[in-house]
């Protein structure tokens, strides 16, 4: 794409503020063209730019008004400026930048009806935060959506050019390795190398004939496509990134094996390690969403069994050694390995009444010591140690599949996150508090630590920077309207515009109330679609929360009934009664 080029031409209704005609988008058309209609300002945001002035017009691609979705999602009147690079926002008749988006940063945009839903990156300027902007109609939505989509891909080739070229081939070999054609033929070659596997299993070629050679070249050629995957994958993903994977660190060990096993051939142990060729197929889960989250609740419900699986093998080692003493003349007691391998084998009921009939002699004849001996076995082992394994990894692996699926329904909720929700991440981390006194410290400890200057006040510049140096997933993009909106309107500030330790508490409270309350909401409905008993329990604590805020609201109610009642006696005191003895009456009214 060469470029985009707009134009916004005014019609019959437009708006004048301070001089300037701003367009209505009732009255503006998009006009494509082969170039831009502005000048090139040279780069985009690369800081805080809340407060500077606005880019002049020679830099400006648009310039309307239009309503944006702010906090507790209404939607005001802004000025929605856009250039080559960003998203500029700003008060209808301000000159200043009240919020900006990096438009390279922009992660998706998506047309909802009249509205145009603009996703910005989690670890961009913006924190993953989207915005909302509702224009007069869907038509006049679906030609912003496609001027803005147009304007992102191209701010995203050219801030691509613009890297160094190093740091532009990485990405660019990122894209194509990332893509779905790319990950389907590398999938495809390992669907075909285990096909290969499985054909020189069955045939077995004897070493130097013809079909042999054939299968030691497919192999040579396999290892080969998968080594350079692999040092793509590793170049694109270096450092942390690569060995972060377990799926990756999977591939690197069968890859590292398949090129030993290939490059000496005369070590011994060297055929054990060609076995490991068979694994490759594994590699086909890590590609597959599915398989691969089904893999990874195994593996990791596995750990938590081993214990129980220790003492299953202390009780068979126990056992094996028993045997060895009093069966030792029989081969399947001869040795201890041998031992262990036959209590594993009656541990399965496999033959094992056989093993028992041959220790009872010729005379057929029941053997108590014997008939104890396996049926005491079998009882702790087969009866009531296995089906604990078998629970033990069930719920494990219950318990892991759901905590996948949680987080896969929190990625979702962070990329579909609200608007009107900006400070959910750190609501988040203050929710796992034990105690109301507990959740105070930790209230004024971030309270503390955003106070920069140590004034015992809170401005909203500090705020903006203190949230987002907070190590949050994802961060948080504070805005104006959100400081005005959790400020109820500037009445919590000070007389220099800040917030105070106690308002501050107030303010983070409420917060985390209805962050609870719409986390509890949401696990009601998740249970009722689940038909789990839990969803009587999330309704009860829904209606203790609903009579709790009735409370709150009745106390309320009293508190301004009784205050104007004082009102009306005061106003009904007789003059000069209100000093000297008169006054005796009054004590303890409020200002009486």
């Amino acid at each position: 794409m060469a470029g985009i080029g707009l134009t916004a031409v005014a019609g019959r209704n437009t708006a004048r503020r301070d001089g300037k005609i701003l367009h209505r988008s009732k009255s503006w058309t998009l006009q494509p063209e082969v170039q831009f209609k502005t000048k090139d300002p040279g780069a985009g945001v690369q800081e805080n730019v809340t407060g500077a002035e606005l880019p002049q017009e020679e830099y400006r691609e648009l310039d309307l008004l239009i309503d944006k979705m702010c906090a507790a999602e209404q939607f005001k009147e802004r000025r929605f400026i856009v250039t080559r690079y960003d998203i500029i926002f700003a008060k209808p008749d301000g000159t200043n930048i009240a919020d900006a988006i990096p438009l390279r940063e922009v992660r998706n945009v998506l047309l909802e009806d009249d509205c145009v839903r603009v996703e910005t990156q989690i670890g961009g300027y913006n924190s993953g935060r989207p915005y909302v902007v509702r224009l007069e109609s869907a038509e006049e939505a679906a030609r912003m959506f496609k001027v803005l989509s147009g304007m992102v891909r191209w701010a995203i080739a050219d801030s691509k050019k613009r890297q160094k070229l190093a740091e532009r081939v990485r990405n660019i070999v990122r894209d194509a390795y990332s893509s779905s054609w790319s990950q389907s033929i590398v999938a495809l070659l390992i669907v075909i190398n285990f096909i290969v596997n499985a054909s020189e299993a069955q045939v077995r070629p004897e070493d130097g004939t013809p079909t042999a050679d054939v299968f030691q070249m497919f192999d040579l050629v396999f290892t080969i496509i998968f080594a350079i995957e692999l040092g793509v994958n590793m170049y694109t993903n270096w450092f942390r990134h690569f060995w972060d994977d377990g799926w990756n660190v999977f591939d690197f060990v069968v890859v590292a094996v398949s090129i030993l096993a290939l490059g000496v051939d005369a070590l011994p142990g060297m055929s054990v390690l060609r076995l490991l060729r068979a694994f490759r197929v594994l590699r086909l889960f890590g590609r597959m969403g599915a398989q691969r989250r089904l893999i990874n609740a195994i593996v990791l419900s596995l750990w938590p069994v081993c214990n129980a699986m220790l003492i299953v093998l202390l009780i068979m080692s126990i056992y094996a050694i028993l045997g060895v003493e009093f069966f030792n003349e029989n081969v399947q007691f001869s040795t201890f390995t041998q031992a262990t391998f036959t209590m594993f084998q009656t541990a399965t009921f496999e033959g094992w009444p056989i093993i028992a009939r041959e220790l009872t002699g010729d005379t057929g004849e029941v053997n108590v010591g014997t008939a104890i001996f396996f049926t005491s076995y079998i009882m702790i082992v087969s009866w009531m140690l296995l089906p604990v394994v078998v629970a033990l990894l069930l719920d494990n692996f219950s318990k892991v599949a759901a905590t996948e699926a949680a987080l896969e329904v929190k990625e979702m909720q962070v990329t579909q996150r609200l608007v009107s929700h900006v400070l959910d991440p750190l609501m988040s981390s203050l929710s796992r508090y034990n105690t109301s006194k507990d959740l105070t410290l930790r209230i004024t400890k971030l309270y503390e630590l955003l106070d920069a200057d140590d004034s015992n006040g809170l401005s909203y510049e500090e705020m903006h920077e203190g949230l987002k140096k907070l190590d949050l997933k994802p961060g948080i993009h504070l805005l104006a309207d959100d400081w005005d909106a959790i400020t109820n309107f500037g009445s919590m500030l000070n007389e220099n515009g800040e917030v105070g330790l106690k308002e501050f508490e107030s303010i983070v409270r409420k917060q985390l109330m209805d962050f609870l309350h719409r986390n509890n909401s949401s696990a009601l409905i998740a249970a009722g679609e689940a038909g789990s008993d839990l969803a009587a329990v999330f309704s009860s604590v829904n209606y203790l929360i609903m009579e709790l805020d009735q409370v709150k609201k009745d106390n309320g109610e009293v508190k301004e009934s009784v205050t104007q009642l004082i009102d009306a006696l005061k106003a009904l005191q007789p003059e000069g009664e209100g000093g000297g003895g008169g006054g005796g009456a009054w004590k303890g009214l409020p200002g009486g």
